[in-house]
């Protein structure tokens, strides 16, 4: 396989090759999928360090009592940071994105029972501007040329507990929606409500506590309801190429997560 390269923001000039870590079958199904599934990424013990570290940060996230969130995972918390630099070094973030990226967004979720997370994303219903035009932002773009996947927008979600039945609410997609022409058939109205999550062609991904799930973040997706009692948590780290977000020099030194580009 051919090795890539990158090239520096201020001269273009090609410097040190980027390694492979996703084989052709791995690149195979992350882009005819959208989503690809890497089994023990991070031990129990450091889902359990983990766990104590986001302990104190969990917020309720919005009306319904049924979800919290940890919001922009600092790195003077070492397990933070050391997954970060983990995920970066080796989740595959290179092979799919394939430019200088950057870090846009860190959480975690923790869900209890009731709780769904209404599809979203990709070509969803109702995408029209004030102006009436159509509209689909940048992120949600899916190319492939060269040899090479050029994604705008690639999540790397990183599982705490084990969601491997049904009734723990797993994480679902429209397999190969990151590619598709036509709205999802079901209205933006009904999707927020719920609709739409047992859909032929919604497929549910069961990951257990320790799997990293890298996502096309072009893919609609979302949660099944959850009924088997306990918690469901997970982190979450999102990419995309160094340009998006602002054309400010990206910082190398802030203890904010977002404010971190990885193109050196």
């Amino acid at each position: 396989m051919t090795r890539k390269t990158r090239m520096t923001r201020s001269t273009g000039e090609i410097t040190t090759p980027l390694p492979h870590r996703l084989s052709e079958e791995d690149l195979y199904d992350f882009d005819t999928r959208g989503y690809l599934v890497r089994k023990g990424f991070v031990t129990a013990a450091e889902r359990q360090e983990l766990l104590s570290a986001l302990a104190p940060r969990w917020e309720p996230s919005g009306d319904s009592g049924l979800v919290f969130r940890a919001r922009t995972l600092p790195t003077d918390v070492p397990c933070f940071g050391g997954l970060l630099r983990r995920i970066v070094a080796g989740a595959g973030v290179y092979d799919t994105i394939n430019q200088p990226f950057r870090l846009i967004e860190s959480y975690a979720l923790r869900r209890v029972d009731g709780s769904i997370q209404a599809l979203h994303n990709g070509r969803s219903n109702d995408n029209v501007s004030a102006f009436g035009t159509s509209r689909r932002t940048m992120w949600r773009d899916h190319t492939y040329h060269d040899g090479l996947l050029h994604c705008m927008m690639v999540k790397a979600l990183v599982y705490l507990t084990d969601i491997t039945a049904h009734e723990d609410g797993p994480f679902v997609v429209v397999e190969g929606s990151h590619k598709a022409n036509y709205p999802f058939p079901v209205s933006r109205r009904e999707m927020k409500e719920g609709v739409g999550l047992d859909r032929a062609g919604v497929y549910p991904v069961y990951t257990a506590a320790g799997d990293l799930l890298l996502l096309n973040e072009a893919l609609t997706h979302g949660s099944l309801a959850k009924s088997s009692g306990g918690e469901r948590a997970f982190l979450a780290f999102s990419f995309a190429p160094s340009f998006v977000g602002d054309y400010a020099k990206l910082p190398r030194d802030q203890a904010d997560l977002t404010a971190i580009g990885f193109c050196e």
